[in-house]
């Protein structure tokens, strides 16, 4: 079936079922399939007004049990769906370089519904591309019921959500850092609960993290995190191994890392985010650092961050009588 002038533009739908007495005795199943159906209309209404939608389609097949007028199992192989998008300008100015794109290639979702445990999610096969760069086997579990929901993502490439955030709004702040940062690394093991009446609750585990120097931060290559949250406040245990941060013109050289281990907490409000440590123990091939610190950054963009820290260190490399102490290189220029 196709729609001249819709969005529909090819669709096709089968049914076997029985109905006696309303839409309430309706049992039976349904087929659906559909190629380059358009939802862009449906998708603006949900991302950020200072980007265009170049294109927001989906296709695939759809087998859907019905029992007593309730939907019980679905069962969905996409194929071909995509989303396009550039931020907005006139005509003249836009350019297919600017222009970033999601792709699903293919993928199964199972969707199972019992009185008992509510809604069940499932995901297996799942061909996703961040442009032309393919997702490492994403796979998504999820349950939806009268106590909440909550999902399990089993990994993701964090330079491949990158292009995602210009779909949405956010704090100038946070899309500046996140700018800055360029973070890249391999997220895994990622669950988010909520209960009906509590907080979005969080954990992830997070592997050779790296990103920018910027501010406060130094560059980092090689660091291992697992974070853990409620709401707008979390902790995070860090841990490195082997690296060396460069730190812009903070320090006078790159701080070379044997081992590195930091406990950290956070807060983030509507006015900006504060994070703090009262555990930091670095350990280089000069120093030996324990301490603690506080960094307080505000989203005004008027106002610079303030971090404060307390540090006691013990030098591990003697110097011998005549030679230059390299211990300089890591005071503050």
């Amino acid at each position: 079936m196709s729609v001249q002038d819709t969005s529909l533009n090819k669709i096709g739908i089968q049914g076997v079922f029985t109905e006696s007495d309303g839409i309430e005795s309706l049992d039976g199943e349904f087929y659906l399939s559909a190629d380059d159906v358009s939802v862009k209309d449906w998708v603006s209404k949900f991302v950020d007004p200072n980007i265009t939608l170049a294109k927001a389609s989906i296709g695939g097949e759809v087998w859907l049990t019905v029992e007593k007028g309730q939907p019980n199992s679905v069962l969905v192989s996409l194929k071909d769906s995509a989303l396009a998008w550039f931020p907005a300008k006139p005509v003249l100015q836009a350019s297919s370089s600017n222009t970033q794109s999601l792709k699903i290639e293919q993928g199964v979702i199972k969707l199972a519904h019992s009185a008992q445990s509510g809604w069940q999610l499932a995901t297996e096969d799942i061909v996703i591309k961040t442009g032309q760069r393919l997702w490492p086997s994403p796979s998504l579990r999820a349950e939806l019921n009268q106590q909440g929901w909550k999902l399990n993502l089993s990994q993701v490439d964090l330079s491949l959500l990158l292009p995602l955030r210009e779909l949405v709004t956010l704090p100038e702040g946070v899309d500046g850092a996140i700018r800055s940062l360029n973070p890249v690394g391999l997220a895994h093991d990622i669950r988010v609960a909520k209960p009906v009446n509590g907080e979005v609750a969080y954990s992830l585990a997070l592997e050779n993290v790296g990103f920018q120097h910027w501010s406060y931060l130094p560059e980092v290559h090689k660091l291992q995190v697992k974070a853990l949250g409620v709401g707008a406040s979390g902790k995070a245990v860090l841990s490195m191994t082997d690296d060396s941060l460069p730190y812009g013109e903070f320090f006078q050289a790159p701080l070379p890392i044997k081992q590195g281990d930091v406990t950290a907490y956070w807060v983030v409000d509507e006015d900006g985010f504060v994070i703090w440590s009262d555990k930091v123990a670095v350990s280089s091939p000069d120093l030996d650092v324990v301490g603690e610190f506080r960094l307080d950054w505000p989203f005004d963009g008027k106002n610079n961050g303030w971090l404060s820290f307390y540090a006691e260190a013990n030098a591990t490399r003697r110097v011998k009588p005549g030679a230059t102490c390299r211990h300089w290189r890591w005071v503050k220029s």
